[in-house]
């Protein structure tokens, strides 16, 4: 059957958009990802960890 290129058309901005929804989709999912990892690494981090590690580094000595 031979169409017009109206139905063309028609498929390329439907694609656009879903590829656009799935876009949107990712950022919101990633966004979540990346603060679920920050609350549960804050939890998980002793309060002192890193000053600890900064004044250990103080009495190791690099050449």
């Amino acid at each position: 059957m031979i169409t017009s290129g109206g139905e063309v058309e028609n498929n390329k901005l439907y694609i656009i958009i879903l590829i656009g929804g799935a876009w949107l989709l990712q950022s919101l999912l990633g966004f979540l990802q990346i603060k679920h990892f920050n609350k549960h690494f804050l939890a998980h981090t002793p309060p002192f960890g890193i000053l600890l590690y900064q004044c250990y580094s103080l009495f190791i000595e690099t050449s």
